[in-house]
């Protein structure tokens, strides 16, 4: 049987908002969405991890349940090879990743906002992007590549 990881939380969101997040896991993140299920007490998604330089993959299925305004959520996260043994802690990483996903702002979410009683300056972010013209993108994984990578981040691919 292969390395597995499991978690169960009750998060406090209608099962509304969190079926939005879900259906952009795979827009939004490293993860495809395979299938969304409803059932009588709720919905259950099959979600995908591709396979990797570290990792042959992980079979991951979200449960959705409503609890009133709250929604009790499980994710459950298997190895993509069925006799793997070792997974040096990725489906933990996949199921802490996922409930982030769902938890972040977004879909008309509030933003968390500091207690009032905390000092609170706003930062301003400093992105650097590189203008589209000189971006470059990977032939096989089409995702954009780091400026000066030899591989490919996502898909381990060599690059010209």
């Amino acid at each position: 049987m292969a390395r597995s990881a499991t978690d169960e939380r009750i998060i406090d969101l209608p099962i509304e908002l969190i079926i939005g997040r879900m259906r952009t896991v795979g827009s939004e993140s490293n993860f495809a969405l395979r299938s969304e299920n409803p059932t009588p007490t709720g919905v259950w998604f099959r979600v995908h991890h591709g396979a990797s330089m570290a990792s042959w993959g992980e079979k991951i299925t979200v449960t959705l349940t409503p609890m009133g305004q709250q929604t009790k959520v499980n994710i459950f996260s298997e190895c993509g090879m069925p006799t793997q043994l070792i997974d040096y802690g990725k489906n933990r990483k996949v199921v802490n990743y996922l409930f982030d996903f769902i938890m972040r702002p977004g879909y008309g979410q509030p933003a968390q906002m500091p207690p009032l009683n905390q000092d609170y300056a706003p930062q301003q972010a400093q992105s650097v992007q590189q203008p589209a013209a000189q971006m470059r993108f990977c032939t096989a994984c089409g995702k954009p590549i780091i400026a000066g990578a030899r591989f490919c981040t996502n898909c381990g691919k060599p690059l010209q």
